[in-house]
């Protein structure tokens, strides 16, 4: 029962909720304001109202001036037009109000002043559509209908337009079309040229009206001379002869010569203002010239000087011009025919050159028949003299040796000879008619071996008009098509009868072709990638390239796999080219082992399919082979790597095995013996010994006579193989080495390593335990009775002898003829010996000095020796006084010559300032006291 009850609450209170069951909406415009009715069942509930406002968002209407409601809010009065929405309980429905009749306008002035380039566009909006459109200018309607928003091509004027809505709601927008005021110039300069054939005219001109270029405030302004554009200034550049002042709108254009121009002034909306103008220059000179005595003939020379020059103002002129003195020279010696005199014009710096006549009185003249070559290349040419007047006839036509009757195109030279021998030169030029061509346009085959070829003549040349035809290939006299490539005949014929036969090359484009540079097509290893790069010659460039993977690169790094690729060229043309590339098969091992029995070591050994030979392997154990045994361990691995760096593994694990072993060695008797230290297995064993080079030295436990070196010595179970590796480094006890260096002898056996006798070799040959060696690096090697050899390198130092004195022997204050001389050595092997120059062998040596170069010689007790130089000095300027006082004082007073009697022979004299001689003596035992 109170399931029922509650069933019947839910169901009732569904049906008191709230709802919109009808609404409208009415839009807001000349007549009202919007509105929003709202028809709600079951009043009352929460009823709020929202406006959609561009910046804020949704807002809350009851917060807005130009809104308001009725009491039960279901009714919406507004003077906004846009988005609202109404939360009506939990449910929300959206409206739109939509706006007042408004126009949106679009207008564009007259561009040129007195055109009809203005543009009037209306376009309603809101409101409630269809609209009629009024247009009104200078209020005098003149246009109307619904559609008509667009008026183009008008004048200046005030327009309106009245837009009407079906509401019977009206809007107006006034405007005016403006024009730009005319472009004009306002002033212009001309400066005319004042020389003739100069450039230094210009033109200014102030220019106003228009719509200048916003940037820059100014025209577009081009001057043209002869329909060529000379001189500009636009917003792009600016030629060279072209300046301006900004500030008075003033614009120039120098550099300019002698003629009629047309300047363009083009404003920013490309309204354009011409003006021409003229730029004169002075009129050409007349001259007039005669000779100091008449000339007969046309050959002779005379003075030739200037009568008179007319036009110009302050002139002067001459026959020559130099940059420093002006223009010079009144007559030049010349014969008949035409010269050149310089003027200048003092006023304006000009320099003008006009031509002079020089006459002869026998001139002569000469009236010719040309005929022209009839066909490019023929000698069918002639000049005729028909008349010759003037001279004295008869008249020798002298030609040289060329046929004036049968002519090829060129320049000919003709003497006429009168009676009188006046030689008048004249020269001909015989023409001909231009070289037939056929300006062909080439349009080759697509691609190489096809036929779609052709080729467009359009001749010229020779004399009009041409005939022409075509020896093969098809299609019609100006135009052949369906073409391979090939040599092609054009027959040509002119007005004249010539006929030419041009011979047209149609070459096919270079055949496409495909290639793969040095591609490696076997991989070596698997996985690998390789280079494919696809090499295209022949065909037009670009190529599109088309891979059955879908690549289009011209290289690509691939793996193994099937290739193809299609090359198309620029005309179509195609070509495939396949290929394979390949590649070993992945590396896979294979591991058998053998665990360890009896307490033997184990074996393994691996097989391999696949991968890139040679494979390498490497076992836990460092082993690098395919098969390996003595495993002494119970976890194992092995790594297979072939060449390319790709892998397989596998591990296992083995049964322990134990055999422990070392070796004992005596120093003293150099016996070294293996003893297992604890093994696993009852052997029995057996034992090898090899030194470093794998040679084998014994078979036993035990081995004797040992020399210095690394010795292996393995041990191994006869049961299962199992062996065990040592290693011995034998040094012998040698502390004091092998050599005694003071004596340069091999120590005594009992200090060597105990195996006599011993054999000796020194590097310098000797084989006795003692040898005379010299200071420098040596070896000596000692081998024991065995074979055992073992060497010492040791170096012997240099002798080198110092004296005492050292060599510079005599000192100022030396007051005795004997000193004693000690020499001695180090270095050699001692003791040594000395031998003085004198044969005397005392060391020290007493001496009885006198100056001189003197030696002594250390020898070793092995017999090395060395020399050495010593010198007694003469007695120099810094043992002789300078300065003594005679005053009997006891100090200083007598001149002391200490050394002097070193040298019994010198001579002594003493002059006074004068020069006379006051102290004279052989020798000088007695010292002068200045007396």
């Amino acid at each position: 029962m109170k399931k029922i009850l509650l069933i019947f609450f839910l169901f009732f209170a569904l049906v008191l909720k709230s709802q919109v069951a009808n609404d409208s909406v009415r839009s807001y415009n000349c007549n009202h304001y919007g509105a929003i009715f709202l028809e709600i069942v079951n009043l009352p509930q929460t009823i709020t109202w929202y406006f959609e406002d561009e910046l804020l968002g949704w807002i809350e209407a009851d917060t807005m001036n130009d809104v308001s409601f009725n009491v039960s809010l279901d009714t919406l009065i507004t003077q906004r037009c846009g988005s609202f929405k109404v939360n009506v309980g939990t449910s929300t429905k959206f409206y739109w109000i939509s706006c007042q009749l408004g126009i949106r306008p679009f207008h564009q002035n007259v561009k040129c002043f007195g055109d009809s380039t203005g543009i009037l566009k209306r376009v309603a909006h809101s409101g409630t559509p269809p609209y009629n459109y009024e247009w009104f200018k200078d209020g005098i309607a003149f246009s109307s209908g619904s559609l008509d928003t667009l008026h183009e091509s008008l004048t200046t004027g005030a327009y309106k337009v009245i837009v009407t809505d079906s509401d019977s709601c009206q809007d107006s927008i006034i405007a005016n079309i403006f024009s730009p005021l005319p472009i004009q110039i306002d002033t212009s300069i001309i400066n005319n040229i004042n020389c003739r054939g100069v450039n230094s005219g210009s033109i200014t001109y102030s220019v106003s009206g228009g719509k200048k270029y916003t940037a820059s405030e100014s025209y577009n302004y081009y001057l043209i001379r002869n329909n060529d554009t000379i001189a500009w200034s636009n917003i792009d550049s600016i030629s060279d002869n072209f300046s301006s002042i900004p500030s008075l709108y003033q614009i120039t254009f120098d550099s300019l010569y002698s003629g009629d121009y047309t300047l363009s002034i083009v404003d920013s909306f490309e309204c354009v203002l011409n003006d021409t103008f003229s730029l004169t220059e002075p009129a050409p000179y007349q001259s007039y010239g005669s000779t100091t005595y008449p000339l007969i003939c046309e050959s002779d020379s005379g003075f030739l000087q200037v009568d008179s020059v007319l036009g110009g103002g302050n002139i002067q002129f001459g026959f020559s011009f130099d940059s420093i003195i002006g223009v010079n020279t009144d007559s030049i010696y010349v014969p008949f025919g035409w010269y050149q005199i310089y003027i200048e014009d003092l006023d304006f710096g000009c320099i003008d050159t006009v031509p002079i006549r020089c006459h002869a009185q026998y001139e002569i003249s000469v009236f010719e028949t040309i005929s022209s070559v009839i066909c490019f290349g023929a000698n069918s040419g002639s000049v005729v003299i028909d008349s010759i007047t003037g001279g004295n006839e008869p008249y020798d036509i002298q030609w040289g040796s060329v046929d004036n009757t049968n002519l090829v195109a060129g320049t000919y030279d003709v003497n006429i000879v009168d009676s009188i021998g006046c030689v008048h030169s004249e020269q001909f030029v015989v023409n001909q008619p231009t070289q037939i061509l056929s300006n062909e346009i080439l349009y080759p085959p697509s691609c190489f071996g096809m036929s779609d070829g052709s080729i467009v003549i359009s001749p010229s040349g020779g004399v009009t008009p041409l005939s022409y035809y075509w020896l093969n290939g098809t299609g019609t006299s100006d135009s052949l098509y369906g073409l391979s490539f090939g040599v092609y005949s054009l027959v040509v014929n002119d007005g004249n009868s010539c006929l030419d036969t041009i011979k047209i090359n149609l070459q096919a484009p270079p055949r496409l072709e495909l290639n793969f540079l040095s591609v490696d097509s076997i991989l070596s290893c698997y996985g690998e990638t390789t280079l494919l790069d696809l090499v295209i010659s022949g065909g037009i460039a670009p190529y599109s390239i088309i891979w059955n993977d879908g690549s289009s690169n011209q290289q690509r790094v691939v793996g193994a796999g099937n290739y193809s690729v299609e090359v198309i060229d620029d005309n179509g043309c195609s070509e495939i080219i396949s290929i394979e590339v390949t590649e070993p098969d992945q590396l896979q091992i294979l591991l058998e082992y053998t665990n360890m029995t009896c307490d033997s070591g184990g074996t393994a050994s691996v097989t391999y399919s696949g991968g890139t030979s040679p494979i390498s392997f490497f076992w836990s154990t460092g082993d690098t082979l395919q098969n390996i045994d003595s495993l002494w361990g119970t976890v194992y691995w092995i790594i297979a790597v072939d060449s390319c760096g790709n892998s397989d593994s596998v591990g296992f694990e083995l049964t322990p095995y134990e055999l422990e072993t070392e070796i004992i060695y005596d120093e003293i008797t150099h016996v070294a013996e293996v003893n297992i230290v604890s093994t696993s297995s009852a052997g029995p064993f057996n034992y090898v010994w090899t030194n470093i080079f794998g040679d084998t030295i014994s078979f036993d436990a035990i081995t004797q006579n040992l020399c210095e070196g690394v010795y292996f010595a393995t041990t191994t179970d006869i049961q299962n193989g199992c062996f065990s590796l040592d290693t011995i480094v034998v040094e012998f006890l040698l502390p004091f080495g092998i050599i005694n260096l003071e004596t340069t002898t091999i120590l005594e056996d009992i200090e060597l390593w105990g195996f006599a006798p011993y054999l000796y070799l020194w590097d310098n040959g000797d084989t006795t335990q003692h040898s005379n060696i010299c200071p420098g690096s040596h070896w000596v090697e000692v081998t024991d009775a065995i074979g055992c050899m073992i060497r010492e390198d040791f170096t012997i130092d240099n002798i080198v002898i110092s004296l005492d004195p050292a060599d510079a022997i005599i000192l100022c204050d030396l007051e005795n003829i004997d000193i004693d001389l000690e020499a001695s050595a180090v270095g050699g092997t001692m003791p040594f010996s000395y031998l003085w120059w004198n044969g005397s062998s005392d060391n020290p040596i007493n001496l009885g000095m006198s100056p001189g170069n003197y030696s002594v010689t250390v020898t070793d007790t092995n017999g090395c020796f060395v020399d050495t130089n010593f010198q007694i000095a003469t007695i120099t300027s810094d043992c002789v006084p300078n300065v003594f006082s005679p005053n009997d004082d006891g100090i200083n007073d007598d001149w002391s010559l200490e050394d002097t009697f070193l040298y019994e022979d010198s001579e002594v004299r003493i002059y006074g300032r004068f020069g006379k001689l006051i102290f004279q003596s052989v020798g000088y035992h007695t010292a002068w006291d200045g007396t």
